[in-house]
């Protein structure tokens, strides 16, 4: 069920976030991690966009994301992300109503990794109903 299918469900509801805080057209380029319930997205953001985001869905930053959190292939694993690239890391709450989306979903937690150029990962779980 959670699978490659997902990632224009994924791609769309990443885009709302984005929209909400004020991103023109925010195109990210998402995929979903095997058969889990958990995906990611690459996408640049502007850097206001970006510290409306992080206010709006109420982001602590954090020096690195929670172990439950750590999947493989998720964005801390990622050479662009991980250890050593010098990636900002900001995290949801467990289950915030700031992540509910259209049609009663809702993600479990997000995490956004940035670099100082824009370039941005956001990683989501989606919760279970």
């Amino acid at each position: 069920m959670w699978n490659a299918a997902n990632v224009k469900a994924l791609t769309s509801d990443i885009s709302d976030l984005l929209a909400i805080a004020g991103a023109h057209d925010p195109q990210p380029d998402c995929r979903m991690l095997g058969t889990t319930r958990t995906g990611l997205c690459t996408v640049t953001i502007e850097p206001l966009v970006l510290q409306l985001l992080i206010k709006g869905i109420r982001l602590t930053e954090s020096p690195a994301a929670p172990e439950e959190w750590q999947v493989e292939g998720g964005c801390g694993t990622l050479e662009s992300w991980g250890a050593g690239s010098h990636a900002r890391i900001h995290m949801s709450k467990r289950r915030p109503r700031e992540l509910r989306l259209r049609g009663g979903a809702s993600f479990e937690y997000l995490l956004l990794y940035t670099v100082p150029d824009g370039r941005a990962c956001m990683q989501v779980s989606y919760a279970y109903s």
